[in-house]
């Protein structure tokens, strides 16, 4: 591996990670719009599961991390943990945006890893639609945050699209993020 992408990759998955990101988010013309963004992460007990070893965890990341690229075009990172960002490419509906995070939701149960532990988790999607480059980055991870939490809390294995006129989605999640 290049020196310089140890900087630039997730050195578990190989995708870009948080730094990445942002560095690609800088790059594009700040006139144009990113048609949908991804906010992924898994849910369940994870850090308590005692059957999931750090092994097991490292290869769910990646099982998770590949079908993500298997689903997806686009630019796909791992900014952290459990957490997952898609800059999805084209000038998708949004549909077709939602039929790509059906598709994900009913593959993660069919992923090659122990049934035991597939059982206890699900992902949980964050959907942005049609936000302009020109926005800073950390605003719309923010959006697509909260989209994310309102799936979680919309049950196991859910997405849900973000809608600026729902605010109580991002104050939820600042009074969560402030306890």
């Amino acid at each position: 591996m290049n020196p310089d992408q140890s900087f630039e990759q997730d050195y578990l998955t190989g995708l870009a990670n948080r730094r990445a990101l942002y560095e690609y988010y800088s790059q594009i013309d700040a006139s144009t719009m990113i048609h949908a963004m991804f906010f992924s992460q898994l849910s369940g007990n994870l850090s308590v599961c005692r059957c999931l070893t750090i092994r097991d965890l490292h290869k769910l990341l990646i099982a998770v991390s590949k079908l993500l690229q298997d689903h997806t075009r686009g630019f796909t990172s791992r900014i952290g943990g459990d957490e997952y960002v898609v800059l999805l490419d084209g000038s998708l509906t949004q549909p077709q945006v939602e039929g790509i995070a059906g598709n994900l939701l009913s593959s993660v149960q069919e992923i090659d890893f122990r049934k035991d532990i597939l059982s206890l988790i699900s992902l949980s999607i964050g959907i942005v639609m049609e936000q302009p480059v020109s926005q800073n980055l950390d605003d719309v991870l923010t959006k697509c945050d909260a989209a994310m939490y309102q799936a979680k809390y919309n049950g196991k294995n859910q997405f849900a699209v973000y809608k600026s006129y729902d605010k109580t989605l991002e104050i939820n999640r600042h009074i969560e993020l402030e306890m």
